[in-house]
Parts: C-alpha cells; sequence; structure tokens
C-alpha cells in the first residue's frame, strides 16, 4: 500500500491530473515510456463533466522513475482493464487480480492512504489538488510562449485560456513574494547597512544634482 500512494502521488504532480480521473485509470490507458496517458471515459475514466482527452506527463526523471517501478509490478499480474492505482486484497495485502471496477468513493481512499503514508514518512500534507496546482504553475512558470501556455490548457483539459489564468494569479502571487524578499535580503556584495549607506550616498548626489 505505500509503495501504491508513493507512485500515485509521483503520478499526480507530472500528469496534472484530478484524483477521479487518477484513480479510475485503467492500466491500458497508461504509456510510461510514450509518457501519454488516455483519459478516455470510454476506457472508465471518470473525468470531470466526462470530457476525453489524451495528456502527456512532464518529463521528471525523479518522478517516473517511481512511477514505472510501479508500473512494472502491476502490468504483467493484473488485465489491461484493472486501475493503474491497483486494488490490494483485504485477505491477502496482495494485488486484486478480481476487482476491476473502482469503487465510487476511491477518491477518499487516496486522501486517506495519501496523509498516513505522508505523516509517517515526515512530509507536509497536501491535498491531490494541489498536486494539479504544482503541474499547472510549473508549466506556466517554464512556458516561454504562449503555445506553451496552450500546450499546458490543454493537459489541464480545460476550455479556454481562463479557466488556466486563475492558475497565472499563483505565478503573480510568487512574483510578489519574490520581489518583496529581495527588498529584505542582503546585497550580495555588501552588508545591508553599508548597501543602505551606498544608495543613501547616491541619493545625496541626485539631490545635489537637482536642488
Amino acid at each position: 500500500m505505500e509503495e501504491r500512494i508513493r507512485a500515485g502521488a509521483c503520478f499526480l504532480y507530472p500528469s496534472g491530473m484530478r484524483v477521479n480521473a487518477f484513480v479510475s485509470l485503467p492500466i491500458r490507458a497508461v504509456n510510461i515510456s510514450e509518457k501519454e496517458v488516455q483519459q478516455l471515459p470510454s476506457l472508465g475514466v471518470r473525468t470531470k463533466f466526462k470530457k476525453a482527452a489524451i495528456t502527456f506527463l512532464l518529463d521528471v526523471p525523479e518522478l517516473l522513475n517511481v512511477v514505472q517501478c510501479w508500473d512494472n509490478r502491476v502490468r504483467p499480474v493484473l488485465p489491461p482493464q484493472s486501475p493503474w492505482f491497483a486494488p490490494i486484497s483485504p485477505l491477502t495485502g496482495e494485488l486484486d487480480p478480481n476487482c476491476h471496477e473502482p469503487s465510487q468513493h476511491r477518491d477518499a481512499g487516496f486522501r486517506h492512504d495519501l496523509q498516513e503514508w505522508l505523516a509517517k514518512v515526515g512530509g507536509t500534507y497536501h491535498s491531490p489538488h494541489k498536486f494539479r496546482r504544482g503541474h499547472a504553475v510549473f508549466c506556466l512558470t517554464n512556458a516561454v510562449d504562449y503555445a506553451d501556455m496552450e500546450a499546458a490548457m490543454a493537459n489541464l483539459m480545460h476550455e479556454n485560456m481562463a479557466m488556466t489564468e486563475k492558475y497565472m494569479r499563483l505565478k503573480r502571487a510568487e512574483i510578489k513574494k519574490r520581489i518583496t524578499r529581495l527588498g529584505k535580503t542582503a546585497h550580495p556584495d555588501m552588508e545591508n547597512s553599508e548597501f543602505i549607506d551606498e544608495l543613501e550616498t547616491f541619493l545625496a548626489r541626485l539631490k545635489g544634482a537637482n536642488p
């Protein structure tokens, strides 16, 4: 179970998926080598408003290695229609090959397992949606042009850029935080007091030049 929730957390961030879609994602809809995810209701994926899309994973090797290890475990022993976030038998503690249909409230189980695992390893709990936001902010922060932003919008399965722009507010908040912090930190080449003295001297010269 710990290996499963670890893999699940590592899948959520590079995919940006909603948790309901993720826990219903069948093995046959996942292609790690191509970094491709088929979020298709026709395959049983519970997407928001039953939208269908082929989405992609961020190329983050440290996370994808964990994802690949779990994929290697479940794919050989479970049928293609079984959930990638594979069911575990309460009787044997092993993967359950007979459970193909994820329960309606499986997302709540994911949150519970995530909270327990993070507490055990000394991590701070973040809701599954925070992983989705993290994906969005990462994409938007590293976007170099509008085409990159459109790609992020498509991967989040948003209808339009206005829906994606809500994450831009997070980006602007990050800019504000950084600029505010810069004003409180020391100049790299001198102590704050020396830097302030230099600024005051410069200002005095300006005043002298502009009475």
